[in-house]
């Protein structure tokens, strides 16, 4: 009579909810699309349709209570971020070459690089153009983003698997390659607007485009290989990254023209540093000019470019911890 294909089924009834009295649904204004009807606003009609919740208890008591408020129950899930990768830091196990060279920022960079950020970036559509279409210099990494469902169980049972092909790449591939992860059950518009039909599905961004979805995905060792490729063949290095910020562009120093042995100088003019640092949002007075006010108008010797396995960072950018000199 319900023209129901599979059990166990959940009906919602209002009313006279006769076989013929079908809850009305637009094809082309579906209730996960604001501004479309919903559960919710079925005040008032005499009419049944299919339960779309989950079917844990908690998921059944929070789709029935909103829609009985008269919300919608899909716009306020959304509101909750529902995810699989919301708690996946990884311990601070690694350690930065050269560590005992390496000044204590670019260490703590590391630190929290390795325990204080999500292995598996949380991504929705608060951040997702944010962080994945980003064509910055800030941004130059291939991303590589799996989109998935919370109540899908392979889903649930590749978690382990991202997770650890992502602590590979970022020890491996360090600020080159970093791994992010879209509920599409939710977010189903993301996945929309970069062709992903299905889940788990897995693919790859370089500089604001989609690159190309993985196929055969299977174990760790699937994503970390087809990361590992995807890095050869789209990921190139940026030699014109500057040493710097804005205000002291036309002293700054290139990481494409910069090599061992080579003569560096701290710029002098303090007001200058003072704005630089400004630029980037904190402040020269302080703790950072007992620090480093030393350093102003010094000059040394390159012993060795390094960089910091850190993929808070782009790569390669040279930071005041990055490089190692000896005083003139």
């Amino acid at each position: 009579m319900y023209n129901y294909s599979s059990y166990p089924s959940l009906l919602l009834f209002r009313g006279n909810s006769e076989p013929t009295n079908r809850c009305p649904y637009d094809e082309d204004c579906p209730p996960v699309k604001e501004g479309c009807p919903h559960p919710g606003d079925r005040k008032g009609l005499d009419c049944w349709e299919f339960y779309s919740g989950g079917r844990e208890q908690e998921d059944i008591t929070f789709w029935m209570s909103t829609i009985s408020k008269g919300l919608n129950p899909y716009d306020e899930e959304a509101k909750l971020k529902p995810g699989l990768y919301k708690d996946n830091h990884g311990p601070v196990t690694a350690t930065p070459h050269s560590a005992t060279q390496v000044p204590v920022p670019c260490a703590g960079a590391w630190a929290e690089a390795a325990g204080g950020v999500a292995q598996v970036k949380d991504l929705d559509p608060d951040n997702f153009d944010e962080t994945i279409m980003d064509t910055s210099p800030e941004n130059n990494r291939v991303w590589i983003v799996e989109f998935y469902s919370d109540r899908c169980p392979i889903c649930k049972g590749l978690v382990p698997e991202i997770k650890k092909a992502a602590e590979n790449i970022m020890k491996d591939f360090p600020g080159q390659i970093a791994v992010g992860a879209v509920n599409s059950r939710v977010y189903h518009d993301i996945a929309e607007k970069h062709g992903i039909t299905s889940y788990p599905w897995v693919t790859s961004f370089y500089q604001g485009k989609k690159i190309e979805d993985m196929a055969g995905l299977g174990g760790w060792e699937s994503v970390y290989n087809w990361a590992k490729k995807k890095h050869g063949e789209v990921w190139k290095e940026d030699s014109n990254q500057v040493f710097g910020c804005a205000t002291l562009e036309k002293t700054a120093v290139k990481v494409g023209d910069l090599s061992a042995g080579d003569a560096v100088s701290v710029v002098s003019d303090e007001s200058l540093v003072s704005k630089c640092i400004g630029e980037k949002g904190k402040t020269w007075e302080g703790k950072m000019k007992d620090k480093r006010g030393k350093f102003l108008g010094t000059g040394g010797k390159v012993v060795e470019v390094v960089r910091c396995p850190t993929p808070l960072l782009p790569a390669p950018v040279l930071s005041l911890c990055r490089l190692k000199s000896e005083e003139t």
